[in-house]
């Protein structure tokens, strides 16, 4: 009954959220870009020294801008071949464990220095591994959330925002889309540019009904500027996953701009170290952007 009351409370938990984060919303919507580093190009209307994301799962301090769209689709591709067994160890496996993540991300900024953000992601399973034979696709974990710049970046001082994150319990744990439980997160992010190149720092933390698969999020990245069009950057992403285990990866990708207001992101994703149950040596991100 409590976890029913929560799915029940959370829109209006979340416009709270919303509310509060207006009261201390800039006034004149400014986005403020700070003396450091002027934009380097006038490609993107939502880019300014650098974008709100990078490649898999780093986050900028930056937000949208008052009265932008941001319309994202993001593809992630994983194809484990490594199984862990009872030593610890990875061991090959026959068959296949694929999947696929598309996820459709709109960020609206309805002020300067906030967006506001929905993401319905569609999931793809291909797993056939001893005597696991799932063949699914359908919706995942539908999400919103609010990122709040707090902290606009300057000559000395780091951009510093916030943003709070609830998933719907809309997945199918059986089917392995998702979860039926729904989910908080809360993150942080710290971005600092300068002349050629920008970085930034990433910190979140999942918390799950009944906090069986609560999860922590860290992240950095470096994205080089000296190009207005093509932009390569690395990514590094630490996750662990409460009784799942843990694992580091290093994302190296390039931002691509072939048309004003329009975003083309690949990266790939190679595993450094695990100790989840699969583990993919490589995976493959794809990210397309509009603003409008």
């Amino acid at each position: 009954m409590k976890a029913k009351a929560l799915r029940v409370r959370v829109p209006a938990l979340f416009a709270v959220v919303l509310l509060a984060a207006a009261a201390h919303a800039s006034p004149e919507g400014r986005v403020d870009e700070g003396p450091a580093v002027k934009p380097v190009d006038e490609l993107n209307l939502c880019y300014g020294k650098y974008p709100v994301s990078m490649f898999r799962t780093v986050r900028t301090a930056r937000t949208v801008g008052k009265g932008r769209l941001l319309v994202c689709l993001k593809s992630v591709y994983s194809e484990a071949d490594e199984k862990l067994n009872a030593a610890g160890d990875y061991d090959s496996i026959t068959g296949e464990n694929e999947k696929m993540v598309n996820t459709l991300v709109a960020k609206y900024g309805w002020a300067g220095n906030h967006h506001a953000a929905v993401g319905i992601p569609y999931i793809w399973n291909n797993l056939s591994v001893g005597a696991a034979d799932v063949d699914t696709n359908g919706l995942g974990n539908v999400f919103i959330f609010e990122k709040w710049n707090f902290i606009a970046e300057s000559a000395t001082v780091p951009a510093l925002a916030a943003d709070v994150w609830y998933f719907f319990p809309s997945g199918d744990t059986t089917k392995k889309l998702g979860t039926d439980d729904y989910a908080w997160r809360i993150g942080i992010e710290a971005s600092k540019a300068w002349p050629g190149f920008n970085v930034h720092l990433n910190a979140a933390q999942t918390f799950t009904e009944g906090h069986l698969q609560d999860m922590f999020f860290g992240g950095a990245g470096i994205l080089c500027s000296m190009n207005s069009r093509w932009q390569p950057g690395l990514e590094y992403n630490y996750a662990y996953r409460e009784s799942k285990g843990k694992s580091h990866d290093l994302v190296p990708g390039v931002l691509w701009k072939p048309l004003k207001n329009l975003s083309v992101k690949a990266a790939a994703v190679v595993n450094l170290d695990s100790t989840m149950t699969y583990r993919d040596d490589v995976g493959a991100v794809l990210k397309v952007s509009y603003c409008f």
